[in-house]
């Protein structure tokens, strides 16, 4: 079953993609995403996570492609978008990292502070060669955050 979040993610990588001759094309995308929903039907895994880093997983490779920074541009806006949408406060600097339980997680929170502890937490649980194939993008979205929390607290990287 597909969310909303995970159709928009699979048109973003559609668009991204689908014109790639290098054989990384959206048909390519598309088996990761299937043998991953194979990988589910036997793991205990985050399914939306899982098929989000799918449906990305080239989309930010240098050897694909020679937008690179203007890709994670357009992650990075949707991520600040995602708050928005909630009127969640953009970052907190007086928030600080802790674990959560599932119903404090899912309290309104500072989009930034989210996905840092977020990202922080899902980076530790790659111990795969596929599953650092999958951090490639969670990297990007770190390398993010500590660019946005330096220019808040204008300071320098």
């Amino acid at each position: 079953m597909m969310t909303k979040r995970i159709d928009k993610v699979r048109n973003y990588a559609y668009k991204m993609m689908n014109g790639d001759q290098t054989g990384h094309g959206f048909d390519h995308v598309q088996r990761v995403v299937n043998n991953s929903q194979k990988i589910l039907q036997n793991e205990t895994a985050n399914v939306e996570l899982v098929l989000t880093a799918a449906y990305l997983h080239d989309v930010f490779d240098d050897k694909l492609t020679d937008e690179v920074a203007g890709r994670k541009a357009d992650v990075r806006r949707q991520l600040i978008a995602f708050g928005g949408v909630y009127d969640y406060p953009m970052y907190d600097p007086n928030e600080t990292q802790v674990s959560h339980t599932k119903t404090e997680y899912r309290k309104p929170r500072a989009t930034i502070n989210h996905y840092e502890e977020r990202m922080n937490e899902v980076i530790k649980r790659f111990n795969t060669d596929t599953g650092k194939e999958f951090a490639q993008y969670r990297f990007a979205v770190a390398e993010f955050i500590q660019q946005f929390k330096a220019e808040w607290e204008n300071k320098e990287l």
